[in-house]
């Protein structure tokens, strides 16, 4: 296949970045401008500015393109392409990050190259242009600078060359799809954004009049101030540790009687928050129109898609924080809907299918309540009436039981958990819930020492794990690893340099292949979708996002739903659920 590889360089600094902009609004901004770019193709190379005469754009017109972060060349092309000043345009896009990202490696250009292809990558002279226009480069910096563009993209071309059929066709289409989501973009309440902005503001105001030392200089999320002003109250018992979900500093924030600790916790969830909500704004089209960007494979294990850029549409807070729906901000374009689909329990069902507990799949078959269905495949419920009806408070323990316990919590775990639906327990009701929930579920018990033994069988190397769909994963380099809590195993996170290492057991390797094989039907369904003429805006987890014409909506959800609920594994049931709105309200 003839393609060719391209690096674009552009002006940028603290303020007109792509960090702090986006792709899209970052090629906006009235300081950007792009002075090199550096095309590849077969043997031939070149590298200077893009609106130079001699820019050989006819040697790659209507060939594919590939790029490293290819979200961000699109942008700079397409500004030049739309102003008629280069005329060249590819056939497709192909973003090598995704291939890095599929193996499992850390997705960057220096780390890809440093494992893949054994070259290493020095950042240092792209790190020195920041603020610096072309025109101020002397000779010498232009050549460095010039000799940078040409070298990315020589790597760049040698990677998808050597390591491009890694991926099969259906993940690159999978890669393109995700990047021209965050192209087209989501519609944004302007005016419900504005409001949501200036309620956020009000509210930080008042937290912060709550705090001690607001005006001696010290940062109002300071943990040394806070300690300080709870022992001036007498309070020294603050844990040393400050992280918000560390479960020491949970237990003690949420019980001390200090009202600026509860401010003080607050300020820092509404930071992020607040944050969120600016960048939005900031990076808003003339149309009302955010584009976005998600990270193929940004689960490293899993697959799953993972957020970027400073706005996480993968974790979007549900119902009212600090005064604001911030799903409600994310609109249907005019003349459409916003059909919202989810597969319904999707890792209960892989769970029972990798355990062959074919009793509670051919009871979900039957279209049994799914917390019916475990209690059924186990005989704890017999009566013939439905269970909702029959004993409502038995389902609902059922229901925290099958999402809480099927990847090894133990007692203090799923007592935390269980409170978060209501059910509050003690330490002795916990673990005699954890040990007849695992007596009943022996199948789950023993696939996760299933699991444990194969990866301790294969320390010292890489072990890889066949799913059912064909794709791997990889768990390099496994060790012994002695601790606080005994000896387990460990692996890699990335091979190479700067390798982090993480402990691994069975329970948690049985949740990696879970919802690894749960990603995989799930991103099976959605490229179905997207071909049968379907937009799909961006994904959650197992919950597609599409926008459909208002006079489509009952043929599109029917097309969804059809997909979705295709059995594409064989022996596993899917299921979904629907709901379509004006907004994002799921």
């Amino acid at each position: 296949m003839k393609f060719s590889a391209i690096d674009f360089e552009t002006f940028y600094d603290k303020v007109c970045s792509v960090k702090e902009l986006g792709a899209e609004a970052y090629t906006r901004h009235p300081d950007y401008y792009p002075y090199l770019v550096a095309i590849k193709v077969g043997r031939y190379s070149w590298t200077g500015d893009p609106l130079d005469p001699a820019c050989p754009w006819h040697r790659i017109d209507g060939i594919p393109w590939v790029a490293h972060n290819a979200q961000f060349d699109y942008w700079v092309w397409k500004r030049l392409y739309d102003s008629g000043k280069v005329k060249a345009r590819p056939s497709r896009w192909y973003d090598t990050t995704a291939i890095p990202a599929y193996l499992q490696i850390k997705r960057d250009l220096a780390s890809a190259s440093r494992v893949l292809l054994n070259k290493d990558v020095s950042k240092e002279v792209r790190n020195k242009a920041q603020g610096k226009h072309w025109k101020d480069f002397d000779p010498s910096s232009r050549l460095l600078m010039e000799d940078y563009a040409a070298h990315d993209a020589a790597l760049c071309y040698e990677l998808f060359e050597k390591f491009h059929k890694e991926l099969p066709e259906n993940e690159w289409k999978l890669s393109e799809l995700t990047m021209f989501q965050g192209i087209r973009g989501v519609k944004i309440d302007r005016e419900a954004l504005d409001a949501a902005i200036k309620t956020v503001t009000e509210k930080q105001s008042e937290l912060i009049a709550q705090i001690p030392w607001r005006d001696s200089g010290r940062a109002i999320l300071s943990p040394g101030a806070l300690r300080a002003a709870c022992v001036e109250a007498g309070e020294t018992g603050m844990p040393g540790k400050t992280a918000k979900d560390d479960p020491e500093w949970i237990k003690w924030s949420t019980s001390v009687d200090l009202p600026f600790v509860q401010a003080f916790t607050e300020l820092r969830s509404l930071k992020k928050f607040y944050a969120t909500l600016h960048k939005i704004k900031l990076r808003l089209t003339p149309e009302d129109i955010l584009h976005f960007s998600l990270k193929y494979c940004g689960s490293r294990l899993t697959g799953r898609w993972a957020g970027d850029a400073g706005i996480n549409l993968q974790n979007l807070p549900k119902g009212k924080v600090f005064g604001v729906n911030i799903r409600n901000l994310f609109i249907a374009r005019p003349g459409h809907k916003l059909l919202v689909s989810d597969l319904s329990s999707i890792e209960p069902k892989v769970l029972a299918f990798l355990t062959e507990d074919t009793e509670f799949l051919d009871e979900v078959r039957k279209g049994t309540d799914i917390y019916e269905a475990a209690l059924r495949a186990t005989g704890r419920y017999d009566d013939p009436r439905p269970l909702k009806k029959v004993n409502p408070e038995l389902r609902q323990m059922s229901k925290v039981k099958t999402l809480g316990l099927g990847y090894g919590a133990g007692a203090a775990r799923f007592r935390q958990f269980a409170s978060t639906f209501g059910i509050h327990l003690s330490e002795e009701e916990a673990e005699a819930e954890v040990a007849s929930w695992r007596a009943a579920n022996w199948k789950i018990v023993n696939y996760w020492v299933r699991l444990h033994q194969a990866i301790n069988e294969h320390r010292g190397a890489t072990w890889n794990v066949e799913l059912p769909t064909g794709r791997i994963l990889r768990y390099f380099d496994i060790r012994n690893h002695i601790g606080s809590k005994g000896k387990s195993v460990s692996t890699t996170i990335e091979r190479g340099l700067y390798c982090k290492r993480e402990r691994v057991w069975g329970s948690l390797l049985v949740e990696n292949v879970v919802q690894s094989l749960a990603r995989d039907v799930f991103a099976d369904a959605v490229r179905r979708i997207d071909k049968r003429g379907i937009q799909v805006l961006w994904t959650v987890h197992d919950e597609v996002i599409c926008e459909v014409p208002d006079d489509e909506v009952g043929v599109c959800t029917a097309i969804v739903e059809e997909e979705l609920s295709r059995e594409v594994v064989e022996g596993l049931p899917l299921s979904c659920e629907s709901s379509v709105s004006s907004m994002y309200d799921k």
